[in-house]
């Protein structure tokens, strides 16, 4: 839980971490305040490898917090291309196989699109190349596309819903949703 506190003129706000223990029933502060844009997504946290992870808006800082240490640390951002404006968007930003992701388009709008995976370290981002691939879905179909090679293969037919757009002129659009992993536990909520 963030503590939050913050001046109603200034673009940042000062927050400070609050830890909750299940054992005691209670929430103690974990270390000092830090200040973070106001539209930074706190509320799309990502657990990843023992941290949290948020990003930071417009270019602004993001952050991960280390449970285990109780340590809040800047979290780098990929660098955008040079050919590209110096807008990102953020389409998906969540962890895969103890791997944390984040795919990124850039303004002007575009096609292309980047898959990036933090290093252990946390030194930068790599760009996923190896066996990555997504699955989308386009009107009718479920394809498998590489991200290494850029190829495309149909993995099946998809039945045309109630409103029937069958025949009807494709619109693309690269959307996203936070997804999050179902963790079975003992506690009560």
């Amino acid at each position: 839980m963030l503590n939050i506190s913050d001046d109603p003129d200034s673009n940042f706000m000062s927050l400070q971490i609050e830890i909750y223990s299940s054992q005691t029933r209670s929430w103690r502060l974990s270390g000092k305040s830090f200040l973070a844009h106001v539209n930074t997504e706190f509320g799309g946290g990502v657990f990843c490898n023992g941290a949290i992870h948020w990003l930071g808006a417009w270019n602004n800082t993001s952050f991960y917090f280390n449970v285990q240490d109780e340590e809040l640390r800047d979290l780098p951002m990929p660098p955008i291309p040079d050919d590209w404006e110096d807008l990102r968007q953020c389409r998906y930003f969540g962890e895969s196989q103890n791997h944390l992701h984040l795919i990124e388009i850039y303004r002007p709008p575009t096609t292309r699109f980047t898959v990036y995976e933090i290093e252990s370290d946390y030194s930068g981002w790599e760009a996923d190349d190896e066996e990555s691939y997504m699955v989308l879905h386009i009107p009718e179909k479920a394809i498998h596309y590489n991200l290494k090679d850029g190829s495309f293969k149909k993995i099946c037919d998809l039945d045309a819903d109630e409103n029937g757009y069958k025949g009807s002129p494709v619109l693309i659009s690269l959307t996203y949703f936070w997804a999050h992993h179902f963790i079975q536990t003992l506690s009560r909520v």
